[in-house]
């Protein structure tokens, strides 16, 4: 455990903070949906754990009911809101489900964070399985259909100029670390925060993109032989 988390903070800029939580519910990416104000948690993670998410994220953590159902329940029936939410600083895309007054309430407890219901890779309803997104880009299932993108798009504020939204292949794990690889590279040149050369932090850009791209065209020519 040590050397993993050794090797997770040698792998990123000196200036984001890791810490490990000792909790029942590890998979953390399903119970935190988190910007850079605010963080949506599991209504049963632990008092310590939302002090650490606190103080590690900078950010308020609100773990909230509404009629006699968890805030996040009343967004994916379940109590996994880092699953079936996603959140920037520009906006958010919830369970589908979600009535008009819950986003309202929910928008409210966020400060007025626009909020919209949808889905991603053609009607799934786990959001963030299929959705990577931050101020500036987005990366989403390659089975998103125009319809769901044009939500994506609006809600993020993904129109300008300076943004994008990239449509890519979650078939897998390694994929979805290649995208997260990325996008903390891609930061890292941005703010000269690098702990190394920034040409070095280019290749290795250039290589994960490459990659990401191998993977998409192999799946792509295994649909297409699969259909001959």
């Amino acid at each position: 455990m040590a050397e993993e988390l050794q090797h997770l903070r040698n792998s990123l800029p000196d200036s984001v903070e890791v810490k490990c939580v000792d909790e029942a519910h590890s998979a953390l990416g399903n119970c935190i949906a988190c910007n850079d104000d605010f963080a949506l948690i599991h209504p049963d993670l632990d008092k310590l754990t939302e002090e650490i998410i606190a103080d590690v994220l900078g950010v308020k953590v609100i773990c909230q009911t509404i009629a006699r159902n968890v805030l996040v329940g009343s967004y994916c029936s379940l109590f996994l809101v880092g699953s079936y939410c996603s959140l920037s600083n520009i906006g958010g895309l919830v369970h589908p489900d979600t009535s008009v007054e819950d986003l309202e309430e929910l928008s409210d407890l966020l400060d007025g964070l626009p909020l919209a219901a949808g889905t991603v890779n053609r009607g799934s309803n786990v959001i963030a399985a299929g959705l990577t997104v931050n101020d500036w880009m987005a990366f989403y299932g390659s089975d998103t259909t125009t319809t769901e993108l044009a939500v994506i798009d609006s809600i993020f504020g993904l129109r300008d100029a300076q943004s994008m939204a990239v449509a890519c292949s979650f078939g897998g794990t390694n994929f979805c670390l290649v995208v997260i690889r990325v996008m903390v590279m891609i930061e890292r040149i941005e703010e000269k925060e690098s702990y190394g050369d920034d040409d070095d932090d280019v290749v290795v850009v250039v290589v994960v993109v490459a990659a990401a791209v191998i993977d998409v065209v192999v799946e792509l020519w295994w649909w297409r032989r699969s259909c001959q």
